[in-house]
């Protein structure tokens, strides 16, 4: 991702969006004109459905973790290739200090 991308944001900027998807901008981004189908029937909004709705505020919460002060930490890194900040899913490196972030990572997402 470049530095000009819409979907990263640099460290010392004020503004939140564009930068890594918090839950507000998560639940958006699923009202996009998709076609959902469940038994049949057509969903109107799957951030509605009470199918759905559960997972996405779910998944909601999560985002919005890598953007409070006591989880950003672990939740996100900034990219040595330009200094943006990336949700950590996206840190693929094997090094110790990878795996140690990691290991705090993963209770968050249990809760």
């Amino acid at each position: 991702m470049s530095p000009q991308s819409p979907a990263a944001i640099r460290r010392d900027e004020k503004s939140v969006a564009p930068g890594i998807m918090d839950g507000q901008r998560y639940i958006e981004s699923l009202r996009d004109g998709r076609e959902v189908w469940l038994h049949g029937e057509k969903v109107a909004d799957v951030t509605e459905h009470p199918a759905f709705r559960n997972v996405v505020r779910t998944f909601a919460d999560l985002y919005d973790l890598q953007h409070q002060a006591a989880t950003q930490d672990i939740m996100t890194y900034v990219d040595p290739d330009g200094g943006l900040d990336r949700a950590q899913l996206w840190d693929a490196g094997a090094t110790s200090r990878f795996l140690r972030r990691h290991d705090r990572r993963l209770p968050r997402y249990a809760r």
